[in-house]
């Protein structure tokens, strides 16, 4: 991709035609037996020369090295994009509550069932209290 077509996806980014989307329309179509190098590889998928080296490294995408160079296969190319497609939502389930799950499922309560606790008598907060703010004894 030239600089100009570069300069001129930049411009329209802003507009309704998003900067992939201009690229995809007009970059050139790879045939899976080109062999691209790293700046080629990187304007076919519309990031930068190090975020592809990155990806190399991290070894997310397929590479060959030939003379010290690194090269990209058309093939690898499309493989890493069909890698990081993501796919449609399938059609949402009506019964589910939107905020806090299933109703059909009952939850499970954590701790003690209500009434199962024993309630402390009047005098226990008393009792307790002065436990608390008694003067230690002295050693």
């Amino acid at each position: 991709m030239t600089g100009a077509l570069e300069r001129l996806a930049n411009r329209k980014a802003g507009s309704k035609m998003t900067r992939l989307n201009f690229l995809r329309v007009h970059a050139k179509p790879l045939a899976s037996s080109d062999l691209l190098d790293e700046k080629a590889a990187a304007e076919q998928l519309g990031v930068s020369v190090y975020t592809l080296a990155r990806l190399r490294k991290a070894g997310q995408i397929a590479h060959v090295k030939i003379g010290g160079k690194v090269r990209y296969p058309a093939s690898a190319i499309l493989d890493f994009i069909a890698s990081k497609t993501v796919q449609p939502c399938t059609k949402t389930n009506d019964l589910k509550s939107k905020a806090s799950g299933s109703p059909a499922i009952p939850t499970v309560q954590s701790g003690k069932q209500l009434g199962m606790t024993e309630t402390p008598g009047k005098l226990s907060a008393h009792h307790l209290a002065q436990k608390i703010f008694k003067k230690p004894k002295s050693a």
